[in-house]
């Protein structure tokens, strides 16, 4: 049994990381665990600090995101269809990426993390994203990077660095 860690942020391109990570391990019996990570952050006011309580946390950055994940499986259900061998689980987290993703590999027991990139800026970050970048050399996991536009098909070779 492979358990496979898809983090996504509900865009297109996590969503087309998913529908590949699904095609890859189509024929492995899986538990793929979908990860929102709400980023933790404090605001600031003139004078002062606000950090959210658990209650706010709860309302405007949880339930939403529950909801988006929920939706996100009936989507997988409608455009994937139902594999017998696919069982899902969603997380939601309210923490910094990189130590959330950490969290859950240990956790969770994680063997690949399958996740999208577009890109943003620098070289690194324009190869593979700041996010991307960041889980392949700050997690120690196998990590699949998907390009925003990439269609599954079966690997005809692989190359290790």
């Amino acid at each position: 049994m492979k358990n496979v860690l898809l983090p996504t942020d509900f865009s297109d391109n996590s969503w087309n990381a998913i529908k590949y990570a699904l095609g890859l391990f189509k024929d492995n019996t899986c538990n793929f665990y979908l990860l929102h990570v709400n980023r933790l952050t404090n605001l600031v006011t003139a004078d002062a600090s606000y950090t959210p309580t658990k209650d706010v946390i709860e309302e405007v950055y949880t339930k939403p995101s529950k909801t988006q994940l929920r939706e996100m499986l009936k989507r997988i259900s409608e455009e994937v269809g139902r594999n017998d061998n696919h069982s899902f689980y969603t997380l939601v987290d309210y923490n910094f990426f990189i130590e959330s993703i950490r969290r859950h590999v240990e956790d969770k027991k994680i063997d690949t993390i399958v996740m999208g990139t577009k890109g943003a800026s620098g070289l690194k970050e324009f190869i593979v994203g700041s996010n991307t970048g960041d889980v392949i050399t700050k997690v120690q996991c196998t990590t699949l990077v998907v390009p925003e536009n990439a269609v599954y098909s079966r690997f005809k070779e692989v190359a290790f660095p």
